[in-house]
C-alpha cells in the first residue's frame, strides 16, 4: 500500500477508507484491528490531511467512525507489513468475489466485468452509486495492492468518479448546493419569494414561527409534522429550541424551493418552507450529535468508538 492510493495524481484514500466503512459486514473486524493500539491509530487517522474530508465525515455517525478507524489503519498499513495483511484480509471477507477476481486475474482488471460478476447482475448501472463507488474503489485498491493492470476504460472510469467527487465536494467550484454558490438570478428570486410570503402570510425566520403556525393552511401542515414527532417519543420544540436558525437556513430553503419548482408562488413556497425548516432543524440536530459523539465517545470497552475526535 503507498501512503496515499493514487493514479494519475488523484488521492483516492478517502474514498477507499469510505469503502471499507459502508461495509457493515467488516466493522467488528473493524473494531478487532483498531482495539490491537487505539492510540496509534488514532493518532495516525488525526495526523493524516484526509481526517475531515467529507466522504468520512459526511454520512452517518457509524461511518464516520468507521471511517476514521479505516483511515488510521489504513495509513499505518503503509510502513506495517502485519497491519497491511489484516486489511487484505478485511477485503477478502467483505468483497469475497471481487478480491477472488482480482487475486486470480492473469489479464487486465475490468472493473464493469467484475462489479457485474460479483454482484451477479446483466448491468452494473443498476446498482446504487454508493454501491458502485465502493465496488469500483476497492477493486483499484486491490489492483494497486497486488499491482494488477486495469482496462483503460476501468481506469478513466476510476479517475472521472474521483474527480467528479473531488469538485462536488470543494465549496470553490461552485458544484456543491449552498448559500455561498447562489447565483445573483437566484439571490433574486430568493428576494421576491421571501418578501411575497411575509406579505401573504407572515414572517417565518424560525421554528417558533410554525409552531403554531398563524396561517391556518401551514398550521394544519406543521400539525401533521408534529404527529411524526410523538410516533417517535419525540418532540419536535424540544429538539429544535436550542439550534440556532439563519437568514441563511431560510434563504437555502427557498432558493432549493425556486431552482426545483421555478415557481414565485407564495402560498406553495411558505408550505414548502414550512416542512423543509423540520428538514434543517433535524439535519443540524443530527449534526450537533455527530459533533457530541465525537468529543465525547463512549469507551471502546462498551464495543464502541474511542479517540475520534
Amino acid at each position: 500500500m503507498t501512503s496515499k492510493e493514487q493514479r494519475d495524481g488523484i488521492n483516492m484514500l478517502p474514498y477507499i477508507a469510505e469503502a471499507f466503512a459502508v461495509n457493515t459486514g467488516i466493522r467488528r473486524d473493524i473494531d478487532r484491528i483498531y482495539k490491537k493500539n487505539v492510540p496509534f491509530f488514532h493518532k495516525k487517522a488525526k495526523t493524516s490531511s484526509e481526517y475531515n474530508h467529507p466522504a468520512i465525515a459526511e454520512g452517518s455517525i457509524l461511518r464516520l467512525e468507521y471511517g476514521r478507524k479505516m483511515l488510521g489503519i489504513l495509513c499505518a498499513g503503509t510502513t506495517d507489513p502485519g497491519i497491511s495483511r489484516e486489511v487484505l484480509a478485511l477485503t477478502q471477507k467483505g468483497w469475497p468475489a471481487i478480491y477472488k477476481a482480482v487475486v486470480e486475474s492473469n489479464g487486465r482488471i475490468d472493473i464493469y466485468k467484475t462489479i457485474e460478476k460479483s454482484h451477479k447482475i446483466q448491468n452494473f448501472i443498476t446498482l446504487p452509486d454508493d454501491k458502485i463507488n465502493a465496488a469500483a474503489y476497492i477493486i483499484t485498491f486491490l489492483c494497486l495492492v497486488f499491482k494488477k493492470k486495469m482496462t483503460e476504460e476501468s481506469e478513466r472510469l476510476v479517475i472521472e468518479i474521483t474527480r467528479k467527487r473531488d469538485e462536488f465536494y470543494n465549496i470553490s467550484t461552485g458544484s456543491r448546493f449552498c448559500r455561498k454558490n447562489f447565483s445573483r438570478e437566484i439571490e433574486r428570486k430568493i428576494k421576491i419569494l421571501k418578501d411575497r410570503i411575509y406579505q401573504e402570510k407572515y414572517e417565518i425566520k424560525n421554528f417558533r414561527d410554525i409552531n403554531p403556525a398563524k396561517d391556518a393552511e401551514l398550521d394544519s401542515l406543521a400539525q401533521g409534522l408534529a404527529y411524526l414527532y410523538d410516533a417517535e417519543n419525540l418532540s419536535a420544540p424540544a429538539l429544535f429550541d436550542e439550534i440556532k436558525f439563519t437568514v441563511k437556513d431560510i434563504e437555502e430553503i427557498l432558493g432549493s424551493y425556486y431552482i426545483t419548482h421555478k415557481n414565485l408562488n407564495a402560498g406553495e413556497a411558505a408550505k414548502y418552507l414550512t416542512a423543509a425548516m423540520h428538514i434543517k432543524y433535524l439535519l443540524k440536530s443530527y449534526n450537533d450529535l455527530k459533533a457530541y459523539y465525537v468529543n465525547y465517545p463512549p469507551p471502546i470497552e462498551a464495543g464502541a468508538s474511542q479517540g475520534l475526535s
